[in-house]
């Protein structure tokens, strides 16, 4: 399989509003960003549509499909087809496998962004890896990774209506996309990563939204040791992050940050 680098489609749309600024009011153009659904088929079976910003769409079905649990490798797909016009994702795999029964059984109700189903839920963990290497990072790198990732955020700045996430080594950010959805952006992440076969066992996770159980549980699976957020986690995530051995940073504003799991990880 192959990635490609841009999806044709349009990210943002122009509006006009009208601007209340004290007593000041004016007619003006304005961004928003767009939101479209956008379905995801295994094997001819639907399973599962989500909001989305329509572009990335290769990366995102990937990124789904692993970090849903529902395929473990990039290496099971025979054929992935992206149909732009229905906005459709339709994945063959090699053995013609249907959904786990566990998996529409025993669901959680996720908290993420979107309508779609989140497959996560007791069986689920049996997937998730605890973290065995040795990690650490010094404080002033992370914030200078977080000042990288707040300036790749064009659409965010254009349009203040989309979350970003992305994948960092120590010193610099490798993969970074952009989605209304942060599960979205992250899976996009994840699934250009997947398609490249990165090891995971030293990069970090960027993201601009909430840490919640479903963020820790899509880059424990990968083997990810770190994740960072500009925003708060929950508690659930942090038990888990504790449970999986995965430093857990959120708050990382200006000069700033707050750790909140393997607190000796982090170095100055």
């Amino acid at each position: 399989m192959k990635a490609l680098d841009r999806d044709d489609f349009k990210t943002k749309q122009r509006v006009k509003i009208i601007k209340v600024n004290g007593k000041n009011i004016s007619e003006e153009d304005d961004f928003v960003a767009v939101e479209k659904p956008f379905t995801i088929f295994l094997n001819d079976i639907e399973i599962a549509t989500l909001m989305i910003t329509p572009e990335s769409l290769y990366e995102l079905t990937v990124g789904f499909l692993i970090s849903e649990g529902i395929i473990n490798t990039v290496d099971e797909i025979k054929d992935l087809k992206i149909y732009e016009t229905t906005l459709e994702a339709r994945a063959i795999t090699y053995e013609d496998k249907a959904l786990k029964q566990s998996l529409l059984n025993k669901r959680l109700i996720s908290s993420g962004c979107g309508n779609a189903p989140i497959f996560y839920n007791v069986i689920d963990s049996i997937k998730s890896k605890k973290i065995t290497t040795d990690f650490t990072i010094k404080d002033i790198e992370l914030l200078a990774l977080m000042e990288k990732f707040n300036k790749n955020s064009k659409l965010f700045i254009e349009t203040g209506g989309v979350h970003s996430a992305a994948l960092a080594n120590h010193t610099n950010i490798l993969y970074f996309y952009e989605d209304i959805g942060r599960h979205n952006a992250i899976d996009k992440v994840l699934g250009r990563a997947d398609m490249e076969k990165f090891d995971y066992s030293d990069k970090i996770i960027l993201t601009s939204g909430r840490i919640s159980h479903e963020i820790i549980s899509k880059t424990s699976k990968r083997g990810i040791p770190a994740v960072i957020s500009h925003s708060a986690p929950t508690s659930y995530s942090i038990e888990l992050a504790k449970a999986l051995n995965i430093t857990l940073v959120g708050f990382v504003r200006g000069k700033r940050l707050n750790v909140y799991t393997n607190f000796d990880n982090i170095i100055q």
